[in-house]
């Protein structure tokens, strides 16, 4: 080197990176601040999503709460019809009704009903009747054998009596002669139709017998009768082992039709 020679000394040069290559560390603060925003956020959600589903289950619960209100209803109304069935047909306890006379002119309902008590053999005092009377709507039976619809009347004939006893013993004696006929009451005006004897029985009551004597005849069923007011049927005789069934309303007749024919399991 020479002394004209002057050295410089190099300055080392920062090499500056650039924008995108800067990497500054998050706030603490400002990460906790994000966190908790997204947690407010799923928060939200869950709070939607829960008061919907809460809103479904009070509308399901109001539902069943109805449903529960109106079975309740229906059980105590029918209770009440039971109880007013029963009601009713207590007071018809002392009636028997005679079917089968025929219906005469200028009739006497009293002297009927004395007629019938000596042909079955009871003794009958104006003493033991309330009042005889004939029931139901006064309309002509249409019968296609009567080309000129002269069928006679044979509304029934309802005899109140003041004494149980007695209705029990006329009723009894009744059952065990079913050969008397209706001219046997009536008279000339009479015909050889059968007269029957049963217990009173309300509308109601009527309505169940009958569909207890068609279940009966349809299903073998060999009795079918009133005692008090209550409807039972037997399938043979009591010396066979044959229990009486009783038969308060039409879900009984459904219960023996169901028990009879069983549903057949699911071959699959």
């Amino acid at each position: 080197m020479t002394d004209n020679i002057t050295q410089r000394k190099k300055i080392p040069q920062t090499v500056t990176p650039a924008d995108d290559d800067v990497v500054t560390p998050m706030d603490p603060l400002q990460s906790l601040s994000s966190e908790m925003s997204r947690l407010h956020e799923t928060i939200a959600g869950l709070r939607v999503d829960l008061t919907t589903r809460l809103d479904e289950l009070n509308s399901k619960l109001a539902s069943y709460e109805q449903r529960i209100s109106s079975l309740d209803t229906l059980e105590k109304e029918n209770a009440l019809l039971k109880a007013t069935e029963t009601e009713a047909q207590s007071h018809l306890r002392n009636e028997l009704e005679i079917s089968g006379l025929e219906e005469t002119p200028g009739e006497n309902p009293y002297h009927l009903a004395m007629t019938a008590a000596v042909k079955i053999g009871v003794e009958l005092h104006d003493s033991d009747l309330s009042y005889v009377t004939r029931v139901g709507p006064k309309l002509r039976p249409q019968n296609i054998d009567d080309q000129d619809n002269e069928t006679p009347l044979r509304r029934p004939l309802v005899v109140s009596f003041t004494r149980r006893v007695k209705r029990d013993e006329f009723l009894k004696q009744a059952r065990a002669r079913r050969s008397v006929k209706s001219k046997d009451i009536v008279g000339d005006l009479g015909s050889d139709r059968t007269v029957y004897v049963n217990e009173r029985l309300t509308a109601e009551g009527r309505r169940l017998f009958r569909n207890a004597r068609t279940f009966a005849s349809d299903h073998g069923y060999k009795y079918c009768w009133v005692n008090h007011g209550t409807i039972f049927i037997r399938k043979k005789d009591a010396n066979a082992g044959s229990p009486a069934i009783r038969i308060n309303c039409d879900d009984d007749l459904n219960g023996l039709l169901r028990t009879a024919n069983p549903p057949h399991p699911d071959s699959s």
